[in-house]
Formats: C-alpha cells, structure tokens, sequence
C-alpha cells in the first residue's frame, strides 16, 4: 500500500485476517482508515476472480490447494483505494491408506512383506511405519513405497502397519 503508520492524510490502509477450518476459510476485513476516509467498497478476489463485494466473505476450498486472496476496499467520495493479497494454504484432509500383502520365499521360512501407501490426493505420503511382534516402529520414507521386507522367522506374526501424510 505503500503507507505506513503515522500519517496525517485521509488514507485507508487494506488489510483481513482469515480462519480455516478444515475446507472452510473465513474472511474478515481490518483494514484501517484515517482523517475524513471511510471504507465504502470492498472487493475479494480469489486466483484473480472477483468472488465477493461483501466486508466479510466466505468459502469453501478444495483440498491441498493454495489459494491467492486478495482485498480490494474503496473510499469511493475521496477517491482512495488500496489492496492487500495473502495466500492461503488448505492442507490434505484426506487419510494415506496402507495395504499390505505377503508371500513365502521359496524354500526357506522367509517372507517378503510388501506396504503400500496411497494417498489418493496427490500430495502423497510421507512415511510407511510397521512392527513386527510388539517390537519397536520402523520408519520409512515416502521413497521406499512400495516397500518390501524379508522377514525371517516360521509360526504366526503380528505385523502392525501405518502411513503417515505429507
């Protein structure tokens, strides 16, 4: 805006603050003003589309998706404007899910124990955890999906398995 505090002249300064809540993004307008200025015209843009004229506006958004608002307020008797953009990131809300599959290695007691992680979103996983018998997490990273172990040992496994998200 190029005006900072204190000044003098009328001005008014473009400013809002925003809340999400999972999907939702709540808008809400703090701009300033100063002398005789009086803020009569609002206008928000999301990704450079005019969306509101409201003071204070509202969406819901798409998942793992930034999103560039911008506010635009008037004093249309002085004639002064200013503008102020922020980008707003909405996260992946959706869960990664893990599959897993087993197979013997011929002639021995081995396994191979493949973990696969799908996140479905795009954003991706971060890491495959598992444990063997109530033994301690092993962590991998999302460059070891799908991820394949050699497990030694016959008789029955308790094999625990999660992925976490990016």
């Amino acid at each position: 805006s190029g005006l900072t505090y204190p000044f003098d002249a009328n001005a008014i300064i473009a400013d809002f603050d925003y809340v999400v809540d999972e999907l939702d993004v709540d808008l809400n307008d703090t701009s300033t003003i100063n002398g005789d200025a009086v803020i009569d015209s609002w206008e928000w843009l999301i990704d450079d589309v005019s969306v509101s004229t409201d003071q204070n506006y509202s969406f819901t958004g798409t998942e793992n998706t930034d999103y560039n608002v911008c506010l635009i307020v008037q004093d249309t008797v002085l004639s002064l404007e200013d503008s102020t953009c922020q980008t707003i990131s909405i996260g992946d809300l959706t869960p990664p899910t893990t599959t897993f599959s087993s197979s013997q290695v011929t002639g021995t007691t081995d396994q191979n124990i493949t973990l696969t992680c799908d996140d479905g979103t795009g954003d991706g996983c971060q890491y495959i955890n598992f444990r063997i018998d109530n033994g301690d997490w092993n962590y991998y990273s999302v460059g070891d999906n799908p991820l394949t172990i050699i497990y030694n040992g016959a008789g029955d496994h308790n094999i625990q398995y999660y992925s976490t998200d990016n």
